[in-house]
């Protein structure tokens, strides 16, 4: 290498793509276009590393007020996510250079990730709406030798849990703790790629303040990541063991508030035409609220989310609900018709939302004076005693 080369500077990968994204914004800039004016300048804000505030995401409850906080919706937090928006004309995206088309909307020359994308309408992203998390749009691509710019820029937190499909971690993204899901994806396999998006799709035609809803998602090799928000401390498998372990600690009064908020929930859900499949407490997560999101009741301590649309299904009409084909389910928590493959609707995921309303109830009911084994201890034992051995709930009926 010679002096020469030696001596001239390089500049960061990052201020490469910075500047790219000035020059090509100049230039359309120069062409007058007042959309592209407008992308301008929103692009100059996102590049001087200011914020975003993005309205809250449920138009579907009636804000908090008195008398419905406490029951129906936590506070404004729970459903804001601070993020840059992609509203400029030029952004840099996996390589490639986003136009606003003449609807607004973002369209990058396709990719087969955007293809798939957009057979779920989840692409081309409204760059009003759009969650620009990762500097590339709300869903990214990278190479494999970017990996190390995606540790950057999620570094993780905390081991949330895995299966055999998937590994959920922790992760801080612009100062706010999400759930990242890590499917890994291989043609031939049980979980592809268009399997894995079907989550996303669902998630992002649900707005709940009790549902879970997706920043974005990522992929990198054969590896598809959703980011979601929040972050729960616990399942509400766990917190009602909490709650079993510890009959006087407070979590015990937030116990009625889940069931109206979770029976708010499901409603919703099935108002958009759309069957969860899999109700359980595993799949319901618990928040710990901040000091400043609580009311002034011990009730109010907690948050409850409906989690894991992974085997959920839409529909366009409600006839269409009523289906009769194979499907997945957790026994112990299943309806009878689900357990039999017969012909099943949206009272299947009521059924299921039923069994989890007899642990909360058991676990809320207090020990009577001389009672030594807990309520929620009973419930459990007497599905035990089946005599042919099914501990399902809808095999104990009667």
């Amino acid at each position: 290498m010679n002096m020469s080369q030696e001596e001239s500077p390089t500049l960061p990968e990052e201020a490469l793509t910075q500047s790219r994204v000035i020059a090509d914004a100049q230039l359309a800039y120069g062409q007058g276009h007042e959309q592209v004016q407008d992308a301008y300048e929103g692009a100059l804000e996102r590049l001087l590393g200011l914020p975003s505030i993005l309205a809250p995401q449920n138009n579907h409850m009636p804000p908090p007020t008195a008398s419905t906080a406490s029951y129906h919706t936590p506070r404004t937090g729970d459903t804001v996510f601070y993020s840059a928006v992609s509203t400029f004309s030029a952004r840099i995206g996996a390589g490639r250079a986003v136009i606003i088309n003449n609807e607004g909307l973002s369209s990058n020359p396709q990719s087969q990730y955007n293809e798939l994308l957009a057979t779920r309408n989840l692409w081309p992203v409204d760059p009003m709406q759009e969650q620009n998390w990762s500097g590339r749009g709300q869903h990214a691509e990278f190479q494999k030798q970017e990996r190390w710019q995606l540790d950057a820029m999620l570094p993780v937190q905390d081991f949330l849990g895995s299966s055999s499909l998937a590994m959920v971690q922790s992760v801080k993204c612009k100062r706010i703790l999400l759930a990242r899901k890590t499917i890994r994806c291989i043609p031939g396999r049980s979980m592809t790629r268009e399997k894995a998006i079907e989550e996303v799709a669902h998630l992002t035609r649900l707005s709940h303040a009790h549902i879970v809803r997706v920043i974005g998602t990522y992929i990198i090799g054969q590896e598809l990541s959703i980011l979601i928000y929040p972050v729960a401390q616990y399942n509400l498998d766990s917190f009602l063991r909490l709650v079993d372990e510890h009959p006087l600690y407070e979590s015990r009064q937030s116990l009625p508030r889940f069931m109206v908020c979770l029976a708010n929930a499901l409603a919703y859900v099935h108002q958009e035409l759309t069957k969860h499949m899999d109700i359980k407490p595993q799949n319901i997560l618990v928040r710990t609220l901040a000091r400043a999101e609580r009311n002034t009741l011990w009730s109010d301590r907690y948050s409850v989310y409906i989690a894991d649309f992974g085997i959920a299904r839409s529909y366009g009409t409600a006839e269409a609900t009523e289906t009769d084909g194979p499907t997945m389910f957790t026994r112990k928590y299943a309806a009878p018709e689900v357990v039999a493959q017969e012909k099943r609707g949206l009272a299947a995921d009521i059924f299921s939302l039923g069994c989890v309303f007899a642990e909360i109830v058991a676990a809320f009911v207090p020990l009577k004076l001389g009672e030594c084994e807990s309520h929620i201890s009973l419930l459990q034992s007497a599905l035990l005693e089946n005599k042919s051995g099914d501990r399902s709930y809808q095999a104990n009926i009667g």
